[in-house]
This record gives C-alpha cells, sequence and structure tokens, in this order.
C-alpha cells in the first residue's frame, strides 16, 4: 500500500488495535500484542486494509472482489462490517445540534408506478437534521406524524438554534393530539391540560407555553407547524423561490445537496435491503460529515482504534 503510515503496522512492529510497540510472532505466524492481548494475521491485515482504502473509494464491492480475487461475499460482509463501525462511530461522536439547522424529509425507494413523495408507497422516509457549515443527522421514520418527527428534533437539538424549512413565513400554535384523543393542544403540556375542556376551542390558547428563543423555518407540511415549541418558525414557500429574494439566509440550501449527494450514490447500487439500508444512509452521513478530512485515515481509526497523526 502507498500509506506510509501504515509501514509499522504490515511489518507487526505497531499494533493495530491499541497502537503499541512490542509485537511478536505466534507458532501460526500470527501476532500478538503484550498490551492488548489481541492476536491477528498480517496476511489477512493487508488484505483488510487494502478493501477499507477501496471501500473509501467507493469501489463497489464486486470490483474489489474481482481485484483481489475474493468471493463477494467476503467483500461484502467486510463493506457491511465497515458501515456497522461508523454507524458506532456515529453514535459516539455525537452532539446535539445547534445554530441554524435545516430540516427537512425525503423518499427513498426504487422505482415504482403510481405517485411519487410522500404520496408513494413502501418508500424509506428519512429526516435529515443539518447544522449549517458543520453536519448532518439523518434517521428514518415510520411516517411524518407530528409527535413523530417532533421526538426526533427535539431530541436531536438544542434549544435556541434556527431552524429553517420549505413553506411560508407563519407562525403557528405547537399543538398535537391529547391523551384524550378529543382536542389538539400544546405538545409537552398533557400534565396540565384539563380533558374537561377538550369542548373548548379557547382551551388550548389558555395554556402556558414555555418558549425558546429559536428561530426555524420548515414548509407548509402539517407536522412541522410543531416546531413553534422550539422557537420562532421560518418557512419557505418552495413553489415561489428556493432563497427569500429579501433574505438570503432563507433557504434549506445544505440539507438539498446532502439529499442530492446521497441520492446520485444510492443510484450506483442495483437495489439495497430495507434492512440494510440504514447502514447505507449512516455511511453516505458519515462521508457528508467528514468530507473535508482525509477519509481513509479516519476510517482506519473507526475499525481499528489507534490514532493516526
Amino acid at each position: 500500500m502507498e500509506f506510509k503510515f501504515l509501514e509499522k503496522f504490515l511489518e507487526g512492529k505497531k499494533c493495530i488495535f491499541c497502537g503499541k510497540y512490542g509485537l511478536y510472532r505466534l507458532n501460526d505466524k500470527r501476532v500478538k500484542c503484550p498490551n492488548c492481548q489481541r492476536r491477528y494475521s498480517l496476511r489477512k491485515l493487508k488484505i483488510d486494509l487494502e478493501v477499507l482504502k477501496y471501500f473509501t473509494l467507493e469501489i463497489s464491492a464486486s470490483k474489489v472482489a474481482k481485484i483481489f480475487n475474493l468471493s463477494y461475499n467476503t467483500v461484502s460482509q467486510r463493506y457491511q462490517k465497515f458501515r456497522e463501525k461508523i454507524v458506532e462511530f456515529l453514535d459516539q461522536e455525537f452532539k446535539k445540534l445547534k445554530g441554524e439547522i435545516e430540516i427537512d424529509e425525503a423518499y427513498f425507494g426504487g422505482q415504482r408506478k403510481g405517485n411519487r413523495g410522500r404520496g408513494a408507497a413502501g418508500k424509506v422516509i428519512v429526516l435529515g437534521i443539518l447544522e449549517r457549515n458543520n453536519r448532518i443527522f439523518t434517521t428514518i421514520v415510520p411516517n411524518v406524524k407530528p409527535e413523530t418527527l417532533l421526538k426526533e428534533i427535539q431530541e436531536k437539538t438544542e434549544k435556541g438554534s434556527v431552524f429553517y424549512r420549505i413553506g411560508i413565513s407563519t407562525f403557528e400554535i405547537p399543538t398535537a393530539l391529547c391523551p384524550s384523543g378529543k382536542c389538539w393542544t400544546a405538545i409537552g403540556c398533557c400534565s396540565r391540560y384539563d380533558p374537561a375542556l377538550a369542548k373548548h376551542s379557547a382551551a388550548r390558547r389558555e395554556i402556558v407555553h414555555e418558549r425558546s428563543e429559536c428561530l426555524s423555518g420548515t414548509d407548509k407540511f402539517r407536522s412541522y407547524h410543531d416546531l413553534k415549541l422550539f422557537g420562532r418558525h421560518i418557512k419557505i414557500n418552495k413553489q415561489k423561490y428556493l432563497v427569500h429574494p429579501k433574505n438570503r439566509w432563507t433557504h434549506i440550501n445544505g440539507l438539498e445537496s446532502f439529499w442530492a449527494f446521497a441520492k446520485e450514490r444510492f443510484m450506483k447500487y442495483h437495489g439495497i435491503k430495507k434492512n440494510n439500508f440504514y447502514l447505507y444512509l449512516k455511511e453516505l452521513e458519515f462521508r457528508f460529515n467528514y468530507r473535508k478530512v482525509e477519509l481513509f485515515k479516519l476510517l482506519f481509526r473507526v475499525n481499528f482504534g489507534p490514532k493516526i497523526n
């Protein structure tokens, strides 16, 4: 391999897992680290690192299998392990998003006849939350109901942030169906909600809401009206403009660029099993978030452990 920082690992002088020196060879030709007690084959390590290099370059598993004369399943399984490690890494490194944030959902799936977008059947719904000039968080959601989306947004963002999404710039009282199931009232206020007042339209307006100083922009889609709970809610009318003519910051171009980035790469695959889709999605989230760093070195650390200068 052409990466000089790998030489001591491949020569068996430095442990691939803990980065310590002092490895010794075993009778079965493997090496063992006295520090972390790990044992591994240098030959297998070389193949794994070569496969990781091609994974970094987004070369398909079928092509890599032909290059190294390996079975497709062998390479595919290693690719899946890389993706699983990426998911673990993203979970460990995640911090709540803050500042200016863009929110939107996208629909992924194979080509089917009939409706497209929200009306399409069998599509995978992905919620995207992007912190401008920093990183994105993606997750699969079962539906676009207010309680589903708001739960994810509340868990992944900080109050006081600035949210943007496609829609009109109106401000709504945050609403969700109360436990009684009889009327809509404020999310998070159910403990103060009196079911006896459900039939009165003014009841929900009498609830005192805790407001943050957030600024949020979303589209006309009804679920996002409840973002008012987290602060000011700016919406961009996509039918009229993508960037507000009087305020160039009112847009979700950052998130739209990720959707384009993701869909372009999904087109390279000849179908993805639904139960594997999350791994592929998080891989693209990882690539997007760390597109400005030397990706192979980062993936090396993610999959094996030692940090590389």
